[in-house]
Order: structure tokens, then sequence, then C-alpha cells
């Protein structure tokens, strides 16, 4: 199956206005400090699409929030920090289920047709790699 039918197949079981997260890399501005960026598709009609960076907010560094241990000196990840559930460790952060747009929320592309030209240009301004590469529907952290 080609990537542009997967893809489309996969953008046909959406919901209206579902903003699913599809990809996420990580990025480190300097040793010790690492976030994770995720890729969202949002179905806005059903022929039109969004994609948008967003980051998903840190409620603690690693290294510094609290953790418990088990009967065998193992750390037990954290289930909340400061009364927010946490979802996972991303990068060098827990974190939780709230997003905010990265850089801004302007940080848009919108399109009907998934072999536009235009989706991995996007991709490439915002260091993400091509389309091709990634696949919708795969497990994400």
């Amino acid at each position: 199956m080609s990537h542009l039918v997967m893809w489309q197949s996969y953008a046909d079981q959406m919901e209206l206005n579902e903003d699913t997260e599809i990809h996420c890399l990580e990025f480190s501005s300097f040793r010790g400090d690492a976030t994770v960026r995720s890729l969202f598709l949002k179905k806005i009609s059903e022929t039109q699409f969004q994609l948008s960076v967003q980051l998903a907010i840190p409620l603690a560094h690693t290294e510094v929030a609290e953790r418990e241990v088990d009967e065998y000196d193992n750390y037990i990840d954290p289930e909340e920090i400061d009364g927010e559930q946490v979802r996972t460790q991303l990068g060098d952060y827990w974190v939780g289920y709230d997003f905010e747009h990265y850089p801004d929320e302007n940080n848009i592309f919108e399109f009907a047709d998934f072999s536009s030209l235009g989706i991995d240009k996007w991709l490439k301004q915002n260091d993400w790699i091509m389309m091709a590469e990634i696949t919708p529907g795969e497990e994400i952290s």
C-alpha cells in the first residue's frame, strides 16, 4: 500500500474535529534537556485537514521529580505530579495530557490532498522527517 493511500485511509477513519498525535521527535537544545515535539493531524472537514506541531506541557524534569522506590530499589514512575496525571516520560520530562502549539498557534498547515508538495516543505521547515517516513496509526509513547 502506498504511503498516500495509507494516509488517506487513516484520515477517512477520523472523526470530524479529531486532533490526533501521529508522530513525535526528540529535540535537544543542550545535553540533559531534551524535549519531544509531536505532530498532530486534525480533520477539520470531510475534505480538509491540518498538520500542527505541539509540545506536551512538562510537569517536571525527570531529575528533580520525586519518585518512590519499590522493594528492589527500582524507581517507580510517578502517577501524578502536583495533582496532574502523568501520561509518560518524553525526553527529559514527565508530561501530562495537555499540549500547546509549537512555536505558536499559527504554525499549522492546512490541505485537502495528501499528495500536496506543501506538506513535506512544511514538515522540513519544522525540522521534521518527510511524510513518507511516517506511518499514521502507529503507537506513540
